[in-house]
Order: C-alpha cells, then structure tokens, then sequence
C-alpha cells in the first residue's frame, strides 16, 4: 500500500546572496569603463615595431633576428615575441595583431584584479584604480609586453595569496609556473615573483618537492639563457649590453632613476599612491601573508631606480601597480575595513585620478594630449617646478622622461584612426622606412629604428646608432656622458665599421676594434656549432675586449648624412665616404657643399646596391672677399646618371693642411628655395686661437649666417650681436642661433629698428673638441644685419 507523502515546495538548485550579486554587478560595471577608456586611449609605440621586425622577418623565414645578415637579440621580452608569433603568423599586420593581443590580456588581467576583490565595495576601488591610473591604462596597449606581464602577475599574485590563506600547496606547481612565465617575459620580474616563490618552496616539507618547484620556476628562463647563448652569442639581450654594460657610473643612473620616480609621481599621482600604500600595509601587516609579496614589490622599485628607470614614463612601474593594486584588495578585506571606510577610499581615489597630468584618464580623447582647457590640471607643472626650485634632480633629467602616448596618439592611436582614418603609415618614421624600401638601400645609419626599420623590409640593414639592435656598438663604451638619456647613449660608428658592414670587410682602423668586429661577426653571422665561434662566445662574454679612447678619436672616413645634417667634417687624406641616410625622401634634389676655397674635391656618386657611378670635381671658387670664407657649391643630385645613389665619395685632389668639408646639408626643392647659396650666405671660416671678433656693419642676410671654428677647449663665451633692416610689422623677423644644431637662442624684432645681443657660455657637448658649426638663421621676412661675432675661449665657470 502506497503511502502518501506531503510535497515539498521547490528550492532553487543555486543560492544567490544580495551580497555576490552585488560584487558581480560591480566587476561588470568596472569591465565596461575599462572598456571605454580603453578604446579611447589605445595606441602602439615606436618601440613595438622593433620587436614586430623580428616577427616578420621569422614569419618570412629570415630567423629571429632584426637584421637579416646578424643575429642579435634586439628585443627584451621572449615569451611576449613568441606569442606575438602565430598570431601574426596568420593575420599579417602589425597594428591590429599588437591591439588584439593587448585587449585581450588587458580584459583578463582586469578581472583577475576584481576577482581578489570580494566586496562589492571594494571592486569598485579596484576599478577606480585601474581605469585612473596613467601607468597602467597607457601600457595595456602600447604594443609592449606589459599586458602579458600584468597578466601573469595579477594571475600569480591571485593564486599566492589564496594558497597562503588556505594553507593549501595544490596551488604552488601552478604558482611556480607562472613565476616561471613572468621572468621569461622580462627577465626583470624576477625580483617580483621570487620573493613569494622562495617562501612557498622552503614551506614544502621534502627536498623533492622543493627541488621540482625550483626547476619549474627557473627553467623557462634558463633554457632561454640556453638558446640565447648558442643562437645570439651572449645570455642577455643585446639592449642590456647597450644600456647598463656603457661604462656609465651607476651614481648616474641613480640621479636618473630618482629623477623617473619623481616623474612619475608627478604625473600620475593615483598610481604612485596606491603603490606606496600596499607597501605600507603589506609590511605592517606582516602576519596576513602578504609580507613576501611586499619585499619582492620594494626590491622592484629599489632595481628600477637602480638602472635609472625609462624614458617612458610609467612604463616600468605599470607592472608593480598590478602586483601591488592585487595585494592592497586582499589587506583591505583582511582588515574588515567597514563600507564608509571603502567609501573613502573610493573617493580619495577620485580625487587623486583627477590630479593626472596632462588629463585625467578617464577623459581622455582625442586630441592627446588635449589643448588648453579646465580639463587640464596643473599639479604636474607645480611638482616640476617645485623640483627644479630645489636643484636635484637636474631639470634635464625629468624633462627627458616622456608621455609616450603623446608623442604617437596622434599617428598610432586608436580612437585618432577610428575619428581621422589611418595615420600610422603616414607617420614620417613608417615614410621614411617606405622610401629605403623603394630605394632597395642596404645599409643606413638611423636612431628611431621602430617604425623605420619594419617598414624599410628585411633587405635593409640599419645600423642603430643607440645600439639596442647592434651588438658591436652596444660594446663601445659611451663617451658623451653630459645630460644623456636613458636607453639613448648613442654610439657614433668608428672609423670603417659603415663600409665593414656594407661589403662584409674588416675596415676598422684601430687594433682592439678590428678584433670585436672579427669577434662579433663570427658570433652573430657564423656557422651555429662552429669551433672557431664558440671560442669566440667564450672570450666575448668572459673577456670583452676594452678599446682605448683613442682608438675612437682616429679620423672619420665614413660619416652618415640625413635630410638635417649641419656639420663641419674634415676630409683624411684616404678620403670620406658619405652615406645618404634622407629616408623621408626617395632621393634629395641637392647636396649644399661648402668647402675649403683652397682645396678641388673629386666626389663620386654610387648606388650601393647596383655600383653605378658619377664623378664630378668641385674646384675652389675664386673669392674676392676675406681668405677666410669657404667655397660654396650646390651640387644638384637629381640630374646624376646613377639617379637613385646613396653613397658619395668626397677625395681632395690638391691636398693642404687644412683640407676640409666646412657644411653638408642635403636640400629638397622647397629648402632650395628659401635657403639657396647666394653671395649673403657664404659661410664664414673662423680663426682658430684666441678671441676672433667678426665685424660686418655691411652684411645684410635674407638666409643666415654661417661660421665654423676650430676648437681646442671645452668652454667658449659667445657674444652675438644683430640688427634688423627691414621687416613686416605684421609678421615680425626672426632669427635663430645654432651652434652644432643646438638652439642657443631665439630673437624676435618687436621694433623693426632694435638691436639684438646674446652672449651665452657653451659648453660640452654642445662645443666639440674639433670642428663646431655657428649658424644664424632667419625663419621670418625680413633682412638681419648682424653687427658683431664674437667667440672667447674660456674656462669653465
């Protein structure tokens, strides 16, 4: 017999608490505003293209290399390059595949961080944080490996501390991993990362278990070291080697690394706060767990100012931001701060993202940075100037540290092509890259090599003058050590290394460069497994070679010429080769030559690439004024037989002493008009010695003055004095002095009948030990006389 049972009302299979309700509501609600200030201030820099030429050119099946005769690690991050690589690999281009990949490791980083928030206050805070914070919102795109690193760190922080309070080990294989990961990317997040690992390995038990988490943590970047020694020749990539192997002292770097981090407190004050907070908790509140998370994130900072931080403002610190903004949600929990103390938070916050400088993040738009306007707050300007009231550090140092984003929204930017249309090819840098491509160069010498160099295609050799593609000059040790630049020591070509690479011969002059080039190029182009090469690995990274300094004072026999050279060269009796590095023009119109009035110059014209050639003589022109003005001569390249040259061979037929090229600049039509040669532009020679004054009460320019000297000191008092004889009222002249294209003053008529004087101490690098260039050029209508040149020797104030 059936019984009969009362029927139970239905319960839900799931039990949805108000409270997570509300935390899902909020993690959404902050996924969406990242998303929008995401599309608003994506963008790709010029740096991203040095590590997308390394793709393209494995995809082409060129190897991992950046220039395709030599391999040389130019790129810091291995595991972003190979993620970067199937993914190109099927879409073939650049701009999308690098925003793709960022968005969708941004998105999952994003909601790693509000996961390890459990309230739904406190994912609020967190999505504050994230959307307000300059450094982390610039760097989710950028084109670089931070969206990776954000990630793996935001991943590995999550799963640390979750492991720590459930006093569980199932999370430390994958805990391991992903330390592992993080140092691949850069091997820099090591000192993030292994603090936390150390402390998970010594709580295992067995030495078995210790030993597997150790391996797990550090054989990514082992093997890496591995590979990079038996591929590239040396452990690191080659961008340590030019950065921090210079021979700079490290009390440099630190005055930078100081200055990097003023900077960025500075302008993004949001960031630098939450920082300095998760610090201070994680260290007073040792006993949550979060301790050895605290000591990686200060050993991290202490290691970004010891290598003087970046010229990329926030760039570095975008991935302790994540660390840091990871733990601060699991204190805060932790300490059962209430709701109203949450609230205050929040609005703090607020507060501190709206100080951003130029523009509050989440206002951000295009144009950016903005123009004028109530949107932008002045705190950055105040700090700035705060700092340079006090002296240290120099001015120079916080100025050189840049808004990246600023510099390439305008071209590179997301929101500026989706509201403009496509800008990034017709960015002067992928132009110039275009025309070596059309001009089939094969080698140049060039700075910004980003865009550039992954236009100009894999059959164009660049030689990076900063070294970070070119393990030779990554070796030289840097010499103009006055206001450098972090990660921009240049290194200037020593005498034949252009012409060694161009025809793959030894042309060095000196003994020591002779053998690092014969050392580097068997490392960088020879067979992989050859004997004679690992000999030469071993000797390069145990026993590099120092050259001596005056291996690097030799003459110069090959000198590179752009559209904007202005430089006094003197010509060895072996002769000058010019190498023509105009990329923002498939060919120059006219080379303008001004020259000793004594000497005949042969100048041969070659194309590298097909070896046509032109010869053509320039002979003194017969001056009737003073014997120290120098010869000039426009010489028009266009009606050249080998019409698509890049090479020109200067020789002096009639030697003297004195032989030299006083003025190279190459023109286009439009400089040819408004600066031709005529009789008030020849260049003045000025005399070598004691103090030279230069009277010309009759000189009247139309387009600037020219005056080289030769100089034994280091420190010169330069006193100029100008008039002005004609001009529009409405269109005032003005006229600006160079000297070795450094802008040393501008003067502006606002009564057409003043004078004008300057004087001004110059020092190095501005004054160079050798030929120095002086020029006064007029950038208005107008005529200038100028009245008084006068050059004193002096010592150093």
């Amino acid at each position: 017999m059936r019984t009969m049972t009362a029927v139970q009302p239905r319960t839900p299979l799931v039990r949805v608490p108000k409270a997570i309700f509300s935390v899902h509501l909020a993690r959404i609600a902050a996924l969406i505003v990242f998303s929008v200030v995401f599309v608003r201030t994506a963008w790709i820099c010029d740096d991203a293209f040095i590590t997308m030429r390394v793709v393209d050119n494995f995809v082409n099946g060129y190897g991992l290399v950046w220039n395709t005769d030599e391999r040389v690690q130019a790129y810091t991050h291995p595991l972003w390059l190979l993620l970067l690589l199937p993914v190109y690999f099927v879409v073939r281009e650049p701009y999308y595949v690098l925003l793709a990949v960022s968005a969708a490791l941004s998105a999952g980083a994003v909601v790693l961080v509000l996961r390890a928030a459990r309230a739904a206050s406190l994912v609020l805070l967190a999505g504050i944080l994230l959307t307000g914070s300059k450094a982390f919102v610039d760097f989710s795109t950028s084109g670089l490996e931070n969206p990776l690193s954000h990630l793996l760190l935001a991943a590995f922080g999550l799963l640390y501390i979750r492991a720590r309070w459930q006093a569980t080990s199932r999370y430390d294989m994958a805990i391991a991993a992903l330390a592992g990961l993080a140092i691949l990317n850069r091997f820099d997040l090591a000192l993030l990362v292994l603090p936390a690992v150390a402390e998970r390995i010594l709580s295992e038990r067995t030495w078995n278990s210790r030993i597997r988490l150790a391996v797990i943590t550090l054989s990514p970047a082992v093997l890496w070291m591995v590979f990079s020694l038996l591929y590239y020749g040396f452990p690191f990539p080659n961008t340590y080697y030019a950065k921090q192997a210079s021979g700079v002292s490290r009390s440099e770097y630190l005055e930078r690394g100081i200055a990097y981090l003023i900077k960025f407190a500075a302008n993004d004050l949001l960031s630098f706060v939450t920082i300095v907070v998760a610090l201070a908790l994680g260290f007073k509140n040792a006993r949550s767990g979060l301790l050895s998370l605290a000591i990686g994130q200060l050993l991290y900072m202490a290691y970004i100012i010891w290598i003087g931080g970046d010229f990329m403002q926030g760039r570095l610190f975008s991935p302790l931001f994540v660390s840091t903004i990871v733990s601060l949600g699991y204190v805060l929990l932790r300490l059962c701060i209430g709701l109203s103390a949450h609230a205050t938070c929040m609005a703090a916050a607020l507060a501190l993202g709206l100080l951003t400088y130029p523009i509050p993040t989440w206002l951000s738009s295009y144009p950016y940075p903005p123009a004028a306007s109530w949107l932008r707050l002045p705190s950055g300007d105040l700090l700035h100037a705060l700092i340079r009231a006090l002296g240290y550090p120099k001015p120079f140092m916080i100025d050189q540290i840049t808004d990246d984003r600023g510099s390439y929204f305008q071209s590179t930017g997301l929101l500026s092509l989706l509201i403009s249309g496509p800008q990034m090819e017709s960015h002067w840098a992928a132009r110039g890259g275009k025309n070596l491509r059309q001009l089939e160069t094969r080698v140049t010498v060039l700075g910004a090599i980003g865009l550039t160099g992954f236009y100009a295609g894999p059959k164009v050799r660049i030689i990076d003058h900063f070294a970070l593609a070119d393990a030779f000059l990554a070796r030289l040790p840097y010499r103009d050590r006055v206001d450098w630049r972090v990660g921009h020591l240049i290194r200037h070509p020593p005498d034949g290394y252009v012409a060694s690479r161009l025809y793959d011969q030894n042309r060095l002059s000196g003994q020591m460069l002779r053998q690092l080039y014969e050392d580097i190029r068997l490392v960088t182009r020879g067979p992989l497994l050859s004997r004679e090469r690992l000999a030469a690995i071993v000797r390069l990274n145990l026993h590099p070679p120092k050259i001596p300094e005056s291996e690097l004072d030799l003459p110069v026999r090959d000198f590179a010429l752009s559209q904007m050279n202005r430089q006094v060269v003197l010509v060895p009796s072996t002769g000058l080769t010019i190498y023509m590095t105009a990329y923002r023009r498939p060919l120059p119109e006219s080379l303008l030559f001004l020259s000793d009035a004594a000497t005949t110059y042969q100048l041969t014209f070659t194309n590298d690439w097909r070896e046509a050639q032109a010869t053509s003589a320039v002979s003194p022109a017969r001056l009737s004024h003073r014997s120290y003005a120098l010869s000039p001569r426009l010489l028009d390249l266009s009606s050249s037989p080998a019409h698509s040259f890049n090479l020109i061979k200067v020789e002096a037929l009639n030697p003297t002493h004195s032989s030299r090229i006083g003025y190279l600049r190459l023109l286009d039509e439009t400089t040819i008009q408004r600066n031709g040669v005529r009789g008030s532009s020849v260049p003045l020679l000025l005399t070598q010695g004691h103090a030279v004054v230069v009277d010309l009460p009759a000189r009247v320019m139309q387009d600037g003055m020219v005056g080289v000297w030769r100089s034994e000191a280091e420190f010169h008092e330069l006193r100029v004095r100008l008039a002005s004889i004609s001009c529009d009222r409405q269109e005032r002249p003005t006229a600006e002095l160079f000297v070795n294209d450094y802008l040393a003053h501008r003067f502006m008529w606002d009564d057409c009948r003043s004078h004008q004087e300057f004087v001004a101490q110059l020092t190095r690098p501005i004054v160079r030990k050798g030929w120095n260039l002086l020029e006064v050029r007029v950038s208005r209508p107008g005529s200038i006389e100028v009245q008084g040149v006068e050059l004193h020797p002096s010592r150093a104030s």
